[in-house]
């Protein structure tokens, strides 16, 4: 009974490790193609013909574009229900440090949904990812920010967007200039810009009064 009970909690103990270890080296096995692929895709980049370095130019794009559509695609509503917060962390982190200009319509809208408050890591790299992501992406990030103060009617969402917008602009003075003349703009196109134009200087007046001087620092 002795033998039998210990040979059960062998098995217990000794499979899943085994699985493990299967799974390991399997992972292991299926790295090498790629790492082989990547290695030769480098050296080509070295080739002295002007094609095979082109090529290769062209699958190191083909692959950022494939990697940002499937990062990008975590904030699609579908993966929002399905997805978990943590991995629309990991999105827009990655989204920022990939410096990718296609994401910053969806990664300003994210300002709605603040993340990485809760769920901070040792490092600090999941700390408002999406924020930190629209600063790494820069200037190419205005316009989809802008957007959310123009159009949008969730007043925490546009403040959450001046937030990012003085640090991209440079700070408060720039700030306000850059608003007010949207706001000129807005007026001049009449009747259709006009709730656009109530809530640019809307924006206008909170900042003017909410910003202090020593937001004037550009932070990256």
């Amino acid at each position: 009974m002795n033998m039998r009970l210990t040979l059960v909690c062998a098995r217990r103990i000794w499979c899943p490790l085994v699985l493990v270890t299967i799974v390991l080296v399997a992972a292991a096995i299926a790295a090498q193609p790629v790492k082989e692929q990547s290695m030769i895709m480098f050296e080509n980049l070295k080739s002295d013909q002007a094609k095979v370095r082109d090529q290769a130019v062209d699958q190191i794009l083909g692959d950022r574009k494939l990697v940002i559509e499937q990062l990008i695609a975590q904030f699609a509503p579908r993966n929002i229900v399905k997805g978990s917060e943590q991995t629309r962390c990991v999105a827009a982190y990655l989204l920022g440090e990939l410096r990718a200009v296609e994401a910053a319509p969806i990664l300003a809208r994210a300002l709605a949904e603040p993340l990485g408050t809760e769920d901070r890591s040792d490092i600090g790299r999941y700390d408002s990812p999406v924020f930190r992501a629209l600063l790494k992406i820069g200037s190419p990030a205005v316009p989809a920010v802008v957007a959310n103060i123009k159009t949008s009617d969730d007043r925490v969402l546009r403040r959450y967007s001046l937030d990012v917008l003085i640090r991209l602009v440079g700070g408060k003075r720039q700030l306000l200039e850059l608003l007010s003349k949207l706001n000129d703009r807005a007026l001049a196109a009449g009747p259709a810009d006009r709730d656009a134009a109530h809530r640019l200087r809307e924006a206008h007046s909170w900042a003017e009064s909410y910003y202090v001087e020593t937001d004037d620092e550009l932070i990256n």
